[in-house]
């Protein structure tokens, strides 16, 4: 009874990013994770609905939430990956974006996100969609969120990966309680009813395995800006 449920509650790939499949699936590298095809399809849809051009991740591996994101800003929007990868772990995502159109519009850096990140708010760089899948212990994830938080724009996106994770559940109370980010709906982004079943039922969690959240404050109307001893249990 219950493989037959997860037969019938299976997703269905979005049309719209099947090139994407395709190019994934030449040269695939086995025991490396890659976006499932759900999370791909939100992102792409979050992107496209929003129209956002300027999109930064920590975390890139395979490439293939950078190939999501390059596809749903064409023609002329930007990914820009933060990875400090050793042993050429990242050769996999150079290897799947090399001779594609996207290449062109991909930047990749190879340190850690902190660093790279600390820099990026030096120089004032704008973002609009943020995908946050690098090392995630909460010290990191609380620094990089005070930062990205600086660099989005207004109603800009962040969307966490492994939300599961107990630092990543505590940094997302940060964003919601502190920055007064709100979760999306996402229906209104393409995911059936059915998917949210199968996810609860594979992982025996209620907790989804990622979620997005908009940028619904700016950052100078946000509580911790402009009040000093500004606190909030979360």
């Amino acid at each position: 009874m219950k493989n037959l449920l997860k037969r019938l509650l299976r997703y269905e790939p979005q049309p719209a990013t099947a090139e994407l499949r395709r190019i994934l699936s030449t040269d695939r590298a086995p025991g490396r994770a890659y976006c499932p095809d759900n999370e791909g399809d939100l992102i792409h849809a979050l992107i496209r609905t929003h129209g956002y051009r300027r999109c930064l991740q920590t975390g890139f591996g395979t490439g293939s939430t950078a190939l999501y994101m390059l596809l749903a800003t064409e023609p002329g929007g930007t990914v820009l990956s933060l990875d400090w990868a050793t042993n050429n772990f990242n050769d996999v995502g150079r290897r799947h974006l090399a001779g594609t159109r996207f290449e062109s519009r991909h930047t990749l850096i190879e340190e850690p996100s902190f660093r790279a990140l600390s820099r990026l708010l030096q120089a004032e760089t704008p973002f609009d969609f943020v995908f946050l899948d690098g090392w995630k212990t909460f010290d990191y994830l609380a620094h990089e969120l005070f930062i990205i938080n600086r660099l989005l724009s207004d109603g800009g996106c962040v969307m966490f990966d492994d939300t599961h994770m107990p630092a990543v559940h505590r940094a997302i109370g940060l964003l919601t309680r502190h920055y007064g980010y709100r979760e999306i709906y996402y229906a209104r982004y393409g995911e059936p009813a059915a998917l949210r079943a199968y996810q609860v039922l594979t992982s025996r969690s209620f907790r989804r395995p990622y979620r997005a959240f908009l940028k619904a404050i700016p950052v100078a109307e946000q509580a911790p800006t402009h009040d000093y001893t500004f606190y909030r249990r979360f």
